[in-house]
């Protein structure tokens, strides 16, 4: 009798998990950086407004961009990729196009067979250069195939690589 107790409370507790395990059903809960950054960019919704051209991501796809990659993307760009999508006027940041195609992905393939490092993801391109995201620091840092320095760090993190970018397009405008 005890057992089958044992066993119903169980199985009520794995329907209980089932039913709220998904993470796109939970609240995600806002670092102050992440709520900074939204700020500045509500706050100036006349530069915004349009900025964001991409398609915001789900969990999913993020999950299938990770298993496709090999890497872990750190959490400020995971972040971006569901509150923004990717950029576009103002600053060109590759994520995931209207349509859901994870451009970034696609980029970054086609990089590394350019000699990009497998850990890097390529976040945007500047014609000569490309900004990428080492998914083992976080840190940002511009890579061209054809510098032979290769790797030259810029930012400590996404936020700030963002921040910048912000800013930039304000002091612009």
């Amino acid at each position: 009798e005890i057992y089958k107790h044992a066993i119903m409370e169980v199985v009520i507790i794995m329907g209980l998990f089932d039913k709220f395990k998904k993470k796109e059903d939970v609240q995600q809960i806002k670092t102050d950086e992440q709520r900074e950054l939204e700020n500045i960019v509500q706050q100036n919704h006349a530069i915004f407004d349009n900025a964001f051209l991409g398609k915001r991501a789900t969990v999913k796809e993020i999950l299938q961009a990770e298993q496709q990659l090999g890497v872990k993307i750190p959490a400020p760009f995971v972040w971006f990729l569901k509150e923004f999508g990717s950029g576009g006027y103002w600053f060109d940041f590759i994520g995931y196009t209207k349509n859901g195609k994870a451009q970034f992905v696609e980029e970054t393939f086609n990089q590394r067979k350019n000699g990009l490092p497998e850990n890097f993801l390529v976040i945007e391109d500047c014609d000569e250069f490309y900004y990428c995201l080492d998914t083992s620091n976080g840190k940002i840092a511009s890579w061209s195939q054809y510098d032979n320095d290769g790797v030259r760090y810029r930012f400590d993190n996404f936020y700030d690589f963002f921040r910048d970018n912000l800013e930039n397009a304000i002091e612009n405008f």
